[in-house]
């Protein structure tokens, strides 16, 4: 029953980050993109740091009316989006047309520029875009972004504990490595930004992401070894908001909902690969670390290929 509920929440939840995606293309320009992908992941980045804190707690409460601590964790996570839900859909409104703090001209200009903006020939159809060359290759090299990020935030609590620390403390220790997320997730798109977004913006904190990885395997003591693993999870997750705008620039449309959703679905994909690959290696190894060395080669095959790959996708000065 438990992997039964496990599936109908992935299923649930598939459509929301690419959702909210498609829904920045709407609203933003290309220029902005990067850094309100950024903006977006910063709020996820700040709910980790606050849930590591509060599911610290929440698993004290192991036998309170009746239920495992790790059961008052599902209970307090589930409670926000259902609640939150109505609020959204009467609050939230789906296009600049239909929102109230805009004057007319600065609808007018919002439309211009977007249109302006539009790929030519990429208005097909939802399905053209599951077989779309492009969609497919960015997805191939998205997959490894989920794993290692999965794979760190899924684990990085049993390393913390491996350490010797308590229930309490590691809700406390993890909140750092989120902090560190968040101040990235603001860096890097706004450099991008300032500076003219290229592969690098992707690639290079791919790269980093796989060095600090595999220094976390190697380097002696908890605090050093925990300080590579924070790094490595600011360079993984900085990286994304700027590859979410190479679809968003070449795709539009239900050709760019659905692309972005295949992509998505792929990198899922990968975030599964963590989850059932980390404990495997573990295993293996006897070794809460060695796993790391895994992420650490994926993430580094990754990051080159994205080098190799993406400027023949013509995605113009984005993948420069």
């Amino acid at each position: 029953m438990f992997y039964v509920l496990r599936f109908l929440l992935g299923a649930a939840e598939a459509g929301f980050f690419p959702g909210v995606l498609y829904l920045l293309t709407l609203w933003y320009p290309q220029a902005h993109r990067a850094r309100m992908v950024g903006l977006f992941m910063i709020a996820s980045a700040f709910a980790n740091a606050v849930g590591s804190l509060i599911g610290g707690a929440l698993l004290e409460l192991d036998g309170v009316a009746g239920l495992a601590g790790w059961q008052w964790v599902f209970v307090a996570t589930g409670l926000p989006p259902v609640l939150l839900a109505p609020v959204v859909l009467w609050k939230l409104p789906s296009t600049p047309g239909e929102a109230k703090w805009l004057s007319d001209g600065e609808k007018h200009w919002l439309a211009t520029t977007l249109a302006a903006e539009s790929p030519s020939g990429d208005h097909g159809s939802a399905w053209r875009a599951v077989a779309d060359p492009r969609v497919l290759l960015l997805s191939l090299l998205y997959f490894a972004m989920p794993l290692g990020a999965y794979g760190l935030s899924y684990w990085l609590p049993t390393i913390v504990k491996s350490f010797g620390a308590s229930n309490i403390q590691n809700g406390i220790i993890n909140v750092i490595p989120w902090i560190l997320v968040a101040a990235a997730l603001w860096a890097v798109p706004r450099h991008a930004a300032r500076h003219g977004t290229s592969r690098w913006h992707v690639a290079g904190p791919m790269l980093v992401a796989a060095a600090f990885f595999l220094a976390s395997v190697v380097v002696p003591g908890a605090a050093l070894k925990f300080a590579c693993l924070c790094i490595a999870a600011a360079a993984i997750f900085s990286a994304q908001p700027v590859f979410w705008s190479v679809p968003q620039g070449l795709l539009c449309g239900a050709h760019a909902a659905a692309g972005l959703a295949v992509i998505n679905s792929v990198g899922n994909l990968g975030g599964f690969a963590a989850q059932n690959a980390v404990p495997m290696v573990r295993d293996y190894t006897g070794s809460t670390l060695a796993p790391m060395a895994m992420l650490a080669g994926v993430l580094a095959v990754g990051g080159l290929a994205f080098l190799i790959v993406l400027p023949r996708l013509g995605v113009g000065r984005s993948a420069d």
